[in-house]
Formats: structure tokens, sequence, C-alpha cells
């Protein structure tokens, strides 16, 4: 759960940097783009996409650490079967 936390953190502020470093350029002034990214930003959408982040970081963060746990062929063999090796043929 830390690691997700960590990572949505990190992706909460690269994203509000995204939309903020624009309205900085033009205005020249840290304080009135940050106003006006304050004021234009759409948030439903802000949220919903940090919403989306969080469940595929939390996702990854959890499979990475089964296969930590497991070893990756262990989790290989979970999720895919036991790889198919040569067949036998009998003949009688």
């Amino acid at each position: 759960m830390w690691k997700t936390a960590i990572y949505l953190l990190a992706a909460l502020v690269v994203h509000y940097l995204e939309h903020l470093v624009p309205l900085w350029w033009r205005a020249r002034d840290l304080s009135a783009a940050n106003r006006q990214l304050l004021n234009e930003i759409v948030w439903p959408h802000f949220w919903a996409i940090q919403l989306w982040l969080l469940v595929l970081l939390f996702f990854y963060c959890a499979l990475r650490e089964l296969v930590r746990a497991l070893g990756a062929d262990k989790v290989r063999q979970m999720f895919f079967g036991s790889p198919a090796g040569p067949r036998r043929v009998r003949v009688s």
C-alpha cells in the first residue's frame, strides 16, 4: 500500500505540473498561473484520471509483490498453467 501511495502522490504532482507549467510559461508569474489553473481545470476529469491511476498502480504493486513473494515461475504457472512439454506418443 505504501508504494501505491508514493506512486500516486508522484503522479498527482506530475499531473498538476503538466497543467501548470504552460500557464506559468505564458503568465510569467507562478501565483497568477496557479490561480488561473485552479479556476479553469475540470476537476471531475482531473480526479477521474487520478482514481484510474490509483487502481492501476494498486494492481501493479500487488502483482509485483506477489511475484516477489512467490517467484516468477510459480506465478507464471498459476496464471498460465504449466508449460506444455513434448508429448509422448504411445506405440502399441
